[in-house]
C-alpha cells in the first residue's frame, strides 16, 4: 500500500496517534524506490519476537511566545469629598481643636469660622461656625465682639439649637461687660427678627436694631458687620438704607468723613427719593453739628430745600437752616425768615411744629419781644389741635407769660386754653391744678380758682392731683 509523506508529517504535528501496522508501511513506504513496481513477496523469514511499534519520531514545538506584558491599571481613584463636605470636615476640625487651643491659635480658628461662614453660610450646619466664631472672641477677651455674634446667631439663623447657650453665655458677658441700663435693650434685640424675612431682610433688621442703641462700644463690630453686609448684598433692595445707616453710625462715633463719603455714595447711586434726601440732610448735619463748617451746612441743607422740596426732609433743612442764621451766623431776621418760609409751605407738618418751637426762641431769647415768642406758641397751638405738641406750646407759653411778661391772668388764661384745646391730653389735669393754683395763691382769687378746682376733681377723678384738689375746695366753700 502506498502512502503520502505529508500525512505522515500532519499526524505527527497535530498529535494524531496512528495504528502500529500503519507506521511500518509507512517506513515500508520511505524505502522503496519512487516509481517502482510492487515486488514479488520474499520467501518468509522465521518468525521473530513481534517488536512494538516505534515510536514517532517527536517533532520540537515551536516554543510558544509569551503573551505581551499588558500595562498594569491603577485602581479608580476615591470619590473625592464634595466642597461642602470639606468644608464640613474642617469645621468639625475647627470645633475639636477650639476645645485645647492655645491663644496663638485663637485667631486662625476665627478666621477659619469666617471663611465656612462666607462660603457655605446656607448650610445645615453654618450656625455651629457663627457660634464658634462667638466663642473664639469671648475667649480672646474680646467681649463686646462676642456679644454681636451671639446676637446676629439669632437673626441669621432664628431656629438654631444653639439658641439658649448662645443667649446664657451672652448674657452673662452682659452683665460684665456693659450698663446695667442696656439689658433690657440687649434682651429686646435678642428676640430676633419677626417671621417673614429672609436672610439679607434679618440681617438688615440686626444691624438696624444694634446700630440703634447708639453705644460706642459697639461701634468697632458693627462697622465690620455693615461691611460685610454691603459686600454680600450690594444690589439687594435695603442696601441703600443700610449705606445710610453706615453713614450715620460713623457720625454718631466721630469718623465725620466716612459719614459724608457713605452719604454721598447714597446721593450718587440713588440720586432722587426719599433716600437721597436724608442723605443730604445728612451731609448738612455732619458740617453743621460735627464739623462747625457753617458755610457748607448751609450749602448742604440749601440743597435739600430745592432739589428734595417734596419731601419733609426740605421742611427740617429749613428748620436746620433758621438754627444756623440764628445762632452761628448771627441774622435772626433771615432766620425768622427762614421760618416763616416752613409755615406757609409745610403747615401740618412735623418742620413747621419746629419753625414755631424756633421761631418763639429767638423772638425770647434773640429779640426779647416776649409776646411775640408766646404768640408764636399759640399759633403752633391752633395748628396742631387735639394734639399732645399743641398741649407742650401752650405749657410753654404759659411759663414765657409768667416768667417772662410777669402776666399771671394770662398765664392762667393760656393754662385753661390748654385744657379747652387737648382736654384727653396727657397734661390736662395738671394745667388745671396749676391754673387753680395761679388764681388762689399769686391772683389772690378764690372765686376763680373754685370752679377750676371742680373741673379737675370732676373730670379727671383718677388724676393724683384730684385728692389735693378736692382739700382746697373743702377749704374754700367754707
Amino acid at each position: 500500500m502506498k502512502h503520502s509523506w505529508s500525512a505522515a508529517v500532519f499526524a505527527v504535528l497535530f498529535g494524531l496517534t496512528a495504528c502500529p501496522l500503519a507506521a511500518q508501511d509507512e517506513e515500508d513506504a520511505l524505502e522503496a524506490p519512487a516509481g517502482e513496481e510492487e515486488a514479488q513477496a520474499p520467501e518468509p523469514a522465521p518468525k521473530a519476537a513481534p517488536k512494538s511499534a516505534p515510536k514517532p519520531k517527536s517533532v520540537p514545538k515551536a516554543e510558544a511566545k509569551p503573551a505581551p506584558k499588558q500595562a498594569l491599571t491603577p485602581p479608580p481613584p476615591p470619590a473625592l469629598p464634595t466642597a461642602e463636605e470639606r468644608a464640613k470636615s474642617q469645621l468639625t476640625f475647627a470645633q475639636n481643636i477650639f476645645k485645647s487651643a492655645s491663644e496663638d491659635i485663637l485667631p486662625s480658628i476665627g478666621e477659619q469660622a469666617e471663611a465656612y461662614l462666607w462660603e457655605f453660610r446656607d448650610n445645615p450646619e453654618a450656625d455651629q461656625a457663627q457660634y464658634l466664631k462667638a466663642e473664639v472672641d469671648e475667649r480672646r477677651g474680646e467681649s463686646i465682639a462676642a456679644i454681636t455674634d451671639f446676637i446676629k446667631l439669632f437673626y441669621e439663623y432664628p431656629q438654631t439649637e444653639l439658641k439658649m447657650n448662645a443667649k446664657q453665655k451672652m448674657f452673662l458677658l452682659v452683665d460684665k461687660k456693659l450698663n446695667k441700663k442696656l439689658k433690657p435693650q440687649i434682651t429686646e434685640i435678642a428676640r430676633g427678627p419677626r417671621e417673614g424675612l429672609d436672610r439679607p431682610q434679618r440681617f438688615a433688621a440686626f444691624l438696624r436694631a444694634m446700630a440703634a442703641l447708639k453705644e460706642s462700644v459697639f461701634y468697632q463690630p458693627l462697622r465690620e458687620e455693615f461691611r460685610e453686609y454691603l459686600r454680600r448684598y450690594p444690589g439687594h433692595e435695603d442696601a441703600g438704607d443700610i449705606t445710610f445707616e453706615f453713614g450715620q453710625l460713623h457720625l454718631q462715633n466721630g469718623n465725620y468723613q466716612n459719614a459724608i463719603l457713605l452719604y454721598q455714595k447714597v446721593l450718587a447711586v440713588y440720586k432722587e427719593g426719599a433716600l437721597a434726601a436724608k442723605a443730604q440732610i445728612g451731609v448738612g448735619d455732619t458740617y453743621a453739628q460735627a464739623l462747625k463748617d457753617y458755610n457748607k451746612a448751609v450749602e448742604a441743607y440749601q440743597a435739600v430745600t430745592k432739589k428734595f422740596a417734596a419731601y419733609p426732609e426740605a421742611g427740617d433743612a429749613y428748620v436746620k437752616l433758621a438754627t444756623i442764621f440764628d445762632q452761628n451766623l448771627k441774622q435772626p431776621d433771615l432766620a425768622l425768615e427762614t421760618l416763616d418760609k416752613i409755615i406757609a409751605n409745610y403747615a401740618g407738618t412735623d418742620s413747621a411744629y419746629a419753625a414755631y418751637l424756633e421761631m418763639s426762641r429767638i423772638q425770647k431769647e434773640r429779640n426779647k419781644d416776649h409776646s411775640k415768642a408766646v404768640a408764636a406758641l399759640q399759633a403752633a397751638s391752633k395748628m396742631f389741635a387735639g394734639e399732645e405738641r399743641a398741649a407742650e406750646a401752650l405749657k410753654k407759653a404759659s411759663e414765657i407769660a409768667g416768667d417772662d411778661l410777669q402776666d399771671d391772668t394770662f398765664k392762667a388764661k393760656l393754662l385753661k386754653d390748654l385744657v379747652e384745646n387737648c382736654p384727653q391730653c396727657k397734661g390736662a389735669p395738671a394745667a388745671l391744678w396749676d391754673a387753680g393754683q395761679v388764681y388762689e395763691r399769686r391772683l389772690k382769687a378764690p372765686g376763680e380758682a373754685l370752679p377750676v378746682y371742680k373741673r379737675l376733681v370732676a373730670d379727671y377723678p383718677a388724676d393724683a392731683h384730684v385728692k389735693d384738689a378736692q382739700k382746697r375746695i373743702r377749704e374754700l366753700s367754707k
